[in-house]
């Protein structure tokens, strides 16, 4: 039998601290939605995929490492650093809304890795990535459409 395709879940810091506080109201939303993924990611359904530096920033950094055991844990260097930075010099509406790198990491991995779905209790960064991977699917169908019309890109070649 040829497994389901699966899908990819991103967790960002506020999943893990909504977790790992014992008196966060989003407490029982976190577990109920954690409950889901482990089923989905033990009947091979799911990847959950997490980043080094959410996890850094958690209330409870050995513990979210713990219950982040199941999540492919990616790195955040090289070419993530350099996307932040350019995002930052750009002055894009990411750096209007406020997002810290972190956050900033978050929405470069979920668009350029993506992945099917984010998993924050975090409103603004929730926003923040519909709004990037919109402009991002709006500028891959123009690239797209313009292939298709046969225009060249980039520079001339004689």
């Amino acid at each position: 039998m040829i497994p389901p395709l699966s899908r990819t879940v991103l967790v960002d810091q506020t999943f893990f601290d909504a977790l790992l506080r014992p008196d966060d109201p989003r407490r029982a939303d976190a577990l109920v939605r954690y409950e889901e993924l482990l089923a989905d990611y033990a009947s091979g359904s799911t990847v959950i995929v997490t980043h080094d530096d959410a996890l850094a920033e958690t209330v409870d950094p050995a513990r979210a490492r713990r219950i982040a055991a199941i999540c492919h844990v990616v790195p955040i260097e090289g070419d993530v650093r350099r996307e932040i930075r350019r995002i930052r010099a750009d002055q894009t509406a990411l750096v209007a809304s406020g997002l810290d790198d972190s956050q900033l990491a978050t929405i470069v991995l979920l668009v350029r890795r993506h992945l099917d779905e984010l998993v924050s209790f975090d409103p603004a960064l929730r926003e923040a990535a519909i709004v990037e991977r919109r402009r991002q699917t709006e500028a891959a169908g123009r690239r797209f459409r313009m292939r298709r019309r046969g225009r060249v890109f980039g520079p001339e070649r004689g």
